[in-house]
């Protein structure tokens, strides 16, 4: 028996250090909630954890991202919806207009109320408007146009087509007749797009000489397209058996403005989407001209039927736009939907790695208590071990 040096009680003090270490971290466990309080608990999962939680910070906010988009797509939509209004009434008018007992006042009294109505689907395109960006002015139209020139004859009294290939943009068509063609000639100009005509335009007098009209077409999500420019001639007077015409079709450089929406937590691929809007003007629906001046339903019936043309043109260029915004909403919900599972999916892995089983460390902390008290015991009884010697001195 020694008494220098205490071994059971060295023993026991060390017992009852490690016991007291634990009990302070289960009692720090149970007040924060969390299984890994430092970084000394769990390096790796603390590691992968904090990866963790900044993923699902990201994905919580491209959830927000989308429902900001979806509220802008959602106003885009509007403002389509109430050109869509728009056009019928105009379509209506100029039904209206093309009936023969219309006189020439009735006429001008609908071109007015026509013109007004033009006038508001201008204003629609520069007022919808969400967080100071105007959606329906063209800002945000993706659009390419082939490059060159190209010139086709048509022979009198026949419909010839050129199609360009990916051509969406403005074009130039230029007409001219040949050396052989004499008396008047009448082309008619059709610019198509997916087998509907968009506008048409009339040349009339045409006789050894050159003349040009601008077609303008954007539509919405429409790159890579192929327009076709339908010519067709007609004589009506003498002309020379097999004359010809050419018309030579140029377009003008294409935009590209689109909105990109941050929909992920990561960038770039799919984490973005990309919109395109289309030009809601009523120039680029084709109810006005390049110098502004209206659709005519007042100079004759046939200009009111033509003009019925061209509305119903804008009608369906407007339905293809709106259903693109719709395609965007329906995409976006998907896009949140998923957003919402990832992140619920990455809070149940985190909770696994991060969080603390309540009674499992209530157990451990009621077993540290009781080590604790046991442990303060056998010190105490280990530290009265040096007063036998005193009975063998005595």
């Amino acid at each position: 028996m020694i008494i220098n040096t205490n071994i059971p009680a060295l023993l026991a003090m060390n017992a009852l250090d490690g016991t007291e270490t634990a009990t302070q971290n289960v009692l720090q466990q149970l007040s924060t909630g969390y299984r890994i309080t430092s970084a000394a608990t769990d390096p790796a999962g603390l590691a992968i954890a904090t990866g963790m939680n900044a993923q699902v910070g990201g994905l919580n906010q491209a959830y927000s991202n989308a429902q900001s988009a979806n509220s802008m797509l959602q106003t885009a939509e509007g403002g389509i919806g109430q050109d869509q209004q728009i056009l019928q009434q105009i379509r209506s008018l100029a039904v209206e207009a093309s009936n023969g007992t219309m006189t020439s006042t009735d006429r001008q009294n609908i071109q007015s109320e026509i013109n007004q109505l033009v006038q508001q689907i201008n204003d629609n395109a520069k007022n919808t408007v969400f967080n100071n960006k105007q959606l329906l002015n063209g800002n945000y139209s993706q659009l390419t146009a082939s490059a060159g020139t190209s010139s086709i004859a048509v022979t009198v009294g026949s419909d010839t087509s050129q199609v360009a290939s990916g051509a969406v943009g403005t074009y130039t068509v230029a007409f001219s007749s040949s050396s052989g063609a004499n008396g008047q000639v009448t082309d008619v100009a059709k610019l198509e797009f997916g087998g509907n005509t968009v506008s048409t335009a009339t040349l009339t007098n045409l006789t050894n000489s050159t003349s040009s009209l601008v077609f303008q077409f954007v539509g919405a999500n429409v790159s890579g397209s192929s327009l076709s420019f339908n010519v067709s001639t007609s004589a009506a007077e003498a002309t020379t058996s097999g004359a010809t015409a050419t018309f030579t079709v140029a377009s003008t450089a294409s935009i590209s403005n689109v909105l990109s929406f941050q929909v992920g937590s990561n960038q770039g691929g799919s984490n973005e989407l990309n919109v395109t809007l289309g030009n809601m003007s009523a120039q680029n629906l084709g109810l006005q001209d390049a110098a502004g001046t209206n659709i005519d339903v007042s100079s004759s019936a046939a200009a009111a039927q033509n003009a019925i043309t061209v509305v119903t043109n804008a009608i369906n260029m407007q339905s293809t736009a709106r259903s693109s915004v719709g395609a965007y909403e329906n995409q976006l919900s998907y896009t949140m939907s998923n957003l919402q599972t990832e992140s619920t999916n990455l809070n149940s892995a985190q909770s696994d790695i991060m969080d603390v089983n309540m009674a499992q460390a209530m157990t451990s902390f009621t077993k540290d208590q009781v080590l604790a008290q046991s442990g303060a015991a056998m010190l105490s009884q280990a530290q009265a071990l040096p007063n036998l010697i005193l009975k063998i001195l005595g």
